[in-house]
């Protein structure tokens, strides 16, 4: 998957690798083997969904030419959803990809998602190694 979003927008690819390696970073020592692992495959991964925009986007995003509202990074985020359940049987998975955007005190998010302490760990900290890229 991750190669198939080089293959589409190299920048954005690029972006999830630094995000996977700054995550990493974050969680080493403070989770298991488990979730480093998801952490990984959650940073190189948050962003799978923009594979269905158009690379002209992608490349006016990358370049600060155009922002994203939130209801298309919505959409981005559910597609990125679809394509991890059915490509691994991993809620855990799923669910970081769903919460990475939603910040801790409930903005940037919708009204089914959560919010605070009930983030998953592992999103929380791709949300914070996301922003930092």
């Amino acid at each position: 998957l991750h190669t198939a979003l080089h293959y589409k927008h190299a920048p954005t690819a690029y972006h999830c690798q630094r995000v996977s390696e700054i995550s990493l970073n974050i969680g080493r020592g403070l989770l298991g083997v488990r979730d480093l692992y998801l952490l990984e495959v959650a940073g190189l991964l948050h962003d799978i969904g923009k594979i269905s925009a158009a690379a002209n986007s992608l490349d006016a995003i990358a370049n600060g030419k155009m922002s994203i509202d939130m209801p298309e990074m919505y959409t981005y985020t559910e597609h990125g959803v679809r394509i991890i359940q059915a490509s691994f049987e991993s809620d855990d998975l799923a669910n970081v990809i769903r919460y990475h955007l939603c910040r801790f005190d409930g903005a940037n998010c919708t009204s089914d998602q959560r919010s605070g302490l009930d983030l998953p760990i592992v999103a929380r900290i791709v949300s914070i190694a996301n922003a930092y890229d």
